[in-house]
């Protein structure tokens, strides 16, 4: 079925019924949305979208695109330990005994590492600036009670062929430290790199966490657009695959979290090592919601597991450290359909923004599918403009020292009070779902 004010229709080409790929297909036919009210409203707030680019254009990939003014913490704020300063602990103690060196890296159970997931936020709302080039926030009320329709891609027989239409944003830390995010963003593979700023300790053994993570993103991205892992192979092993080439075809020294997501017709697939992430969020009738996500890795308290590669000497300074790898990753799979909206992203937004409040940002977002719904495609929201209001209200909750963030949340369960935001690089992949090919009619099934 279909929601009120909603039309479906169909050609007749030759005596051969056909449906348009300009509009939704619901089972054997085309389904539109008339509803004057909305689509005047859409394009009356599409002056914001005139300096977007919707599309991907070409694979891309890279490191920080966007920095903001430094804007520092006042002094004596707690730093969060972190895993290179447990390597700096085990190098002190290398001749430490078998006990001490296994208690240090032993990996904890991981029902009692997850953070809380207390999804509540009480600071104050942000400022339309972080919203530029969203709608305002009348969207989501003047789109209550309209969803796509459940059936709208095709026959249950006839798997549908998607691509992403993805946009990126990375902001550097404002301290003025190099950024150590990286990230790239294709038609079928998106991917997120968190390079460990604490490793800057070891640059004297030619370590640096930021080259390694754009040498992972690189690598993976190459990987899989090169076809190396066989199209038969399950799509989360596909996104796996691209991990682990990633780890061993790496030549730069440091350490980072990773996570890769592929798409193969309608599914994703994800590998996920430490604690970036993603999301994958669907509209329903009263609003975006998360129907999947992933969860973190932690060793330890701000431990996340993480790809790894030192030095000869600096590794046998720590004979007994148990290194993670690619295949210590999670995976996940699930289907998606049109008009759904892939996040991958660093630490830096979970750390900082609870899911209330990504979703008060993507409900302000209109997809390619809704917008081709009501005829005004060239209206859709671009994914780097989603992308960019997360990336920039993540940042500023990272500097309120009064605000209360999931990882203060996260802190106070294991003992660590942690009040105000948690300084990081900021990196986020937004990918909206949408058909692949552009065939302008296409025979119904």
């Amino acid at each position: 079925g279909v929601n009120p004010g909603m039309h479906v229709f169909h050609f007749l080409v030759d005596g051969v019924r056909m449906l348009s790929s300009d509009h939704l297909v619901c089972g054997s036919s085309n389904v539109g949305l008339f509803n004057a009210n909305l689509r005047k409203y859409v394009f009356a707030q599409g002056s914001k979208h005139e300096d977007e680019c919707l599309e991907v254009c070409s694979p891309t990939w890279g490191r920080a695109n966007s920095t903001v003014e430094p804007v520092l913490k006042p002094a004596g704020m707690a730093r969060p330990y972190s895993i290179g300063n447990n390597l700096s602990s085990l190098v002190e103690a290398a001749g430490s005994s078998d006990e001490e060196d296994t208690a240090a890296t032993s990996r904890v159970d991981m029902s009692v590492m997850k953070k809380p997931s207390l999804n509540v936020s009480t600071q104050e709302s942000f400022s339309e600036d972080i919203y530029d080039g969203l709608f305002d926030g009348s969207l989501r009320l003047r789109m209550h009670g309209l969803a796509l329709p459940a059936d709208h891609q095709i026959s249950p027989d006839h798997a549908p062929m998607m691509r992403f239409c993805a946009g990126k944003y990375t902001l550097a830390k404002p301290s003025g430290l190099e950024c150590e995010d990286a990230c790239f963003a294709d038609e079928d593979a998106l991917g997120v790199a968190d390079g460990v700023g604490s490793m800057v300790q070891f640059a004297r053994f030619g370590v640096n966490s930021a080259a390694y993570a754009t040498d992972l993103m690189e690598t993976a991205s190459a990987h899989l657009r090169l076809g190396c892992p066989s199209e038969d192979m399950p799509v989360e092993g596909r996104a796996l695959a691209a991990c682990v080439a990633a780890e061993q075809g790496s030549t730069t020294f440091g350490a980072s979290t990773i996570v890769v997501c592929t798409l193969a017709q309608n599914t994703v697939g994800v590998a996920n090592l430490g604690d970036s992430g993603f999301m994958l969020l669907r509209r329903g009738s009263a609003g975006m919601s998360i129907i999947y996500k992933s969860a973190e890795q932690q060793h330890g308290w701000n431990c996340p597991y993480q790809l790894m590669r030192i030095p000869a000497k600096l590794a046998a300074a720590m004979p007994k450290f148990n290194q993670d790898h690619a295949t210590d990753a999670e995976t996940y799979t699930h289907t998606v359909a049109e008009g759904d909206l892939m996040l991958l992203f660093s630490d830096g937004v979970r750390d900082n923004l609870f899911d209330n409040e990504i979703l008060g940002i993507v409900d302000r977002a209109l997809s390619p599918a809704f917008a081709t719904l009501i005829g005004l495609p060239e209206q859709a929201t671009p994914a780097q403009s989603i992308a960019r209001a997360i990336a920039r209200a993540a940042q500023l909750r990272s500097l309120d020292t009064r605000a209360k963030v999931p990882f203060t949340v996260y802190s106070l369960a294991h003992g660590y009070d942690c009040l105000g935001g948690k300084e990081d690089d900021v990196t986020v992949v937004a990918a909206w779902v949408v058909p692949q090919g552009s065939i302008s009619m296409r025979k119904a099934h």
